[in-house]
């Protein structure tokens, strides 16, 4: 489960019936629910439509050097979505280190208003 860098996670948040939830209690019930429904024999599919869409999910990519240096280019960018960006960052300087004459002129280039880091491309 992520939220937003500047979100307050453990906040109590008062719904119409009285009670008091965080956002992360909240998505925790999500989560249990989900699995209560995948016990009882709900296909995952049709388990998942109860899940909001904050949810943790799991993605695959199969893809060439180029086609990895065109999905960096866009997700390791100041105007990536901040939670892709922190994946794509962290995947990033990981392959630098294992591959470092194919990815090295991606450069750290700063930090956004949340404080979270950001690559370029360097020009020569």
């Amino acid at each position: 489960m992520c939220f937003t860098p500047s979100s307050k996670r453990k906040q109590k948040i008062k719904l119409d019936d009285g009670r008091e939830i965080s956002p992360k209690e909240m998505f925790e019930e999500y989560e249990k629910f989900y699995r209560g429904l995948r016990k009882a024999g709900w296909l995952p599919q049709d388990a998942r439509q109860f899940l909001p869409i904050g949810i943790k999910s799991q993605i695959v990519i199969s893809a060439n050097f180029r086609e990895w240096r065109h999905i960096f280019t866009l997700r390791t960018s100041r105007f990536a979505h901040w939670e892709i960006r922190q994946i794509m960052n962290n995947l990033l300087k990981e392959l630098q280190n294992i591959l470092p004459g194919i990815f090295d002129d991606f450069i750290l280039a700063g930090k956004d208003e949340n404080n979270l880091s950001y690559f370029e491309k360097k020009i020569e």
